[in-house]
């Protein structure tokens, strides 16, 4: 049954016919100009879509056949019609001939087969025929031989748009079927002719954009559907295997080149969208290769491109492309574990689910790895959700006590936990340096700088330990910048951090890769106490902005900004470091039931911005108080001791600011740490206190003769600055009886005033926090 288009198109050729016996079809390719021709209203025709002539002289049955009851032609059919009885008139050219006779014996045979039937010759692609076959074709036209044939001769000329100049007759334009105009439904109702079959919408969707304009290739896939051509090992009720097995075997996966049936293979098989640069790993190829292929399988249909990730469109080009033998999923699931590794390496729940579909060995230290990551991003774990031995759920056991552990800031329990577990259990790598890992947390907020040097120990891991991914790796070598930070080696840090930011930009300049783009994040929002304060502003603001586009990076966006606001109140950037206490506060409010971490930071910066630009209310001290004994047994409990101490003596607290940092002062861990992390603010806030409560210019001094600080620091001017004035401060006042007459005499000693609000400029060392501990 032709459709209403080609109805029309049958009439104009129809109506061409009246007038000549030559005609041109001009029409785009898969229009439907054969299935049209075919329809011609002879009583007997007999349709020839190719000469039989070639370089070969091959035998010219190969190419002159006809169809019972000769409808459509079929090129090298061997099927010829019983009631077409030629012959040995068939078996012309078997030998090598003179053209001369070859042309004689084709005209001779055309000829008789005239007798009987309407000869109607079809011819595609002129110019693309050899010249032999030109000549055969011109031969065939010539007046002399038409004459002859009586009128039983009719040439139609289908040309691609190389010929169209060049083929003489009447020329037709055909109509194309334009999908966008028509229904859907209605082109099938029109073709699914006495069939039980029915249709889905995605199927008849799948068949026409597929299709893609070939009426051809749809007259054909819905022939086979009426007539239910399909294999005897499907079941004739399944309607999508028999559809998927009827279209599978029309769509020509020949024509495919095997780079791009892999791709369709990984996306249809995967259910993933995968982008440029991931099939360019996959494929190792150019992404320009790579946009080649995907722009072939986006024109026909196959695939749908969202945020330039592509995706199979439809269910039943996903199950063709999903029907491949087992060895061969295997090796693509095992190539996406190696894509994820890679440029995903944080992705653990996905690599282990392509690990277990490969039967990967590696497949469940994948899943611990995923347990752990969710532990740490939920601080709970649901067990009940993976399938593990009564040893993974030991370990599983343990590291979410010593992880919750660490978090309660109970952090000597942590580590007990994790030297039982480690003690007890053999770990294999990489769990093993996950648990380590997790022990550096405990050792780095510890006031011992013994535990804070086993941390660094600790992190000094085997870079060449291949079973280490890469994530695991950054998270490593991240952790290992805060730990020198903490035992003040900063230009080590200084080192490190640089080493990491320059790795990313290399790869992120070669393949831009968001995991890395976000690894590179993380180090710039630690950028504080290892460069400048210019440069980590500017480092800092930009990890903020990459975050906080993401709205699942509401952690990443919270610390970026608790470090921005730290820096900002260390330089009396007043208005920088309000509108980064109004951002915190926006993002707690919008995530009221989010638990984010380390808010003793945000607490502390924030009771810092209100002493020194708020209304200073008592109320400051008290939440100090709480925020004090809320962080014991921290290393950060030194520097909010020291805050609430400078409190205390604005409110004019001063005995009881001396006798709370006293006890910093004799404490062993304080006396000893070389490093000057602690010692110099704890040791510089007792002197100027002391000085205030005793007068005793000579034993302030000696308690600050005793102050380090480290030439690595990268700010070791401003303090060395610092420490100078408030000895010189010391020297030149006989006595300052409140907090306030202090700062006012500091300042007066101070020989370039920057920033009045600066904290290196207040008289005392307040000291803001900031985040480096996170991974």
């Amino acid at each position: 049954m032709l459709l209403e288009y080609q109805i029309r198109n049958l009439k104009h050729l129809e109506l061409a016919l009246q007038t000549t016996d030559t005609i041109t079809i001009i029409g785009q390719p898969k229009s439907g100009r054969k299935t049209v021709i075919s329809s011609l209203n002879f009583e007997k025709s007999l349709f020839i879509s190719k000469v039989p002539y070639t370089n070969q002289y091959q035998n010219c049955s190969d190419f002159l056949t006809a169809i019972k009851n000769i409808k459509v032609l079929t090129l090298n059919s061997y099927e010829i019609s019983p009631e077409f009885s030629i012959g040995d008139i068939l078996s012309i050219g078997i030998e090598r001939k003179e053209l001369f006779e070859l042309e004689n014996h084709l005209i001779k045979n055309i000829k008789r087969a005239s007798r009987k039937y309407k000869i109607v010759l079809v011819v595609e692609n002129f110019n693309d025929l050899d010249n032999g076959t030109k000549a055969l074709i011109n031969k065939i036209r010539s007046s002399k031989i038409k004459n002859r044939l009586k009128k039983g001769l009719v040439c139609i000329f289908i040309p691609d748009k190389h010929d169209i100049n060049n083929i003489i007759g009447k020329d037709i334009y055909f109509d194309k079927l334009n999908f966008n105009e028509q229904n859907s439904r209605s082109i099938f109702t029109a073709l699914v002719l006495n069939s039980d079959i029915n249709l889905t919408n995605e199927v008849m969707c799948f068949i026409l954009k597929n299709a893609n304009g070939n009426i051809e290739l749809i007259s054909s896939i819905i022939n086979d559907i009426n007539h239910k051509r399909i294999d005897e090992d499907l079941d004739l009720l399944d309607i999508n295997n028999n559809i998927e097995k009827l279209v599978n075997n029309k769509i020509n996966l020949e024509e495919f080149s095997d780079k791009l049936k892999y791709i369709l293979n990984v996306i249809a098989i995967s259910n993933k969208y995968f982008s440029d640069l991931d099939l360019s790993f996959l494929l190792s190829e150019e992404v320009n290769i790579i946009d080649y292929y995907m722009n072939f399988a986006d024109e026909n249909k196959y695939v749908n491109q969202s945020n330039n990730c592509y995706q199979i469109i439809f269910g039943i080009i996903k199950k063709i492309f999903s029907t491949i033998p087992k060895e061969q999923k295997i090796k693509i699931y095992n190539d996406i574990v190696k894509l994820i590794n890679a440029y995903y390496p944080n992705q653990y729940q996905e690599k282990y689910a392509f690990a277990k579909l490969a039967n990967n060995r590696k497949a469940n230290t994948y899943l611990l790895q995923a347990i752990f990551q969710q532990i740490r991003n939920e601080g709970n774990v649901r067990k009940e959700e993976f399938s593990l031995s009564e040893d993974e759920y030991v370990i599983v056991d343990n590291y979410f006590k010593a992880y919750s552990k660490a978090n309660n800031n109970n952090y000597e329990d942590s580590i007990q936990t994790i030297n039982d577990i480690i003690e007890v259990h053999i770990l294999t790598s990489p769990i093993k340096e996950e648990f380590l890992l997790l022990k550096s947390q405990s050792l780095i907020k510890s006031i011992d700088g013994r535990d804070r040097k086993e941390a660094i120990e600790i992190l000094n891991y085997d870079e060449k330990n291949y079973n280490i991914d890469e994530y695991l790796r950054y998270r490593i070598e991240t952790r290992k910048i805060a730990a020198l930070i903490h035992n003040g080696n900063y230009k080590q840090a200084q080192i490190q951090s640089t080493k990491m930011e320059n790795k990313f930009l290399n790869i992120i300049n070669e393949n831009h890769s968001p995991g890395i783009e976000y690894y590179l994040n993380v180090i710039y929002r630690k950028y504080s106490n290892i460069h400048s304060y210019e440069s980590s502003i500017v480092a800092i603001n930009k990890s903020i902005e990459y975050f906080s586009k993401n709205p699942n990076y509401i952690k990443e966006t919270y610390i970026s900004l608790n470090n921005a606001l730290a820096l900002n109140l260390i330089n009396g950037n007043q208005i920088d470091a309000l509108r980064n206490i109004e951002k915190i506060k926006k993002l707690r409010e919008e995530h009221f039931n989010y638990r984010f971490p380390r808010e003793e930071v945000y607490e502390n910066n924030g009771l810092i911005y209100q002493l020194i630009y708020g209304d200073r209310e008592y109320d400051i001290c008290t939440s100090f108080e709480k925020l004090y004994e809320k962080t014991m047994g921290m290393a950060d409990n030194i520097f909010i001791c020291s805050n609430y101490a400078i409190s205390l003596a604005l409110f004019d607290q001063i005995e009881k600011s001396i006798s709370l940092l006293e006890d910093k002062y004799n404490d062993p861990s304080v006396k000893n740490d070389k490093e000057g992390v602690y010692k110099y603010r704890v040791f510089c806030n007792y002197a100027i206190l002391d000085f205030m409560q005793n007068k005793d210019k000579e034993r302030a001094l000696k308690i600050l003769s005793d102050v380090y600080i480290s030439k690595e620091d990268v700010h070791y001017s401003e303090r060395s600055t610092e420490l100078n004035t408030i000895i010189k401060t010391i020297k030149n006042f006989d006595k300052c009886s409140s907090a306030s007459e202090w700062m006012n005499a500091y300042k007066s000693n101070v020989e370039s005033i920057k920033n009045y609000f600066c904290l290196h400029q207040q008289g005392f060392l307040f000291t803001t926090l900031f985040d480096w501990d996170d991974e």
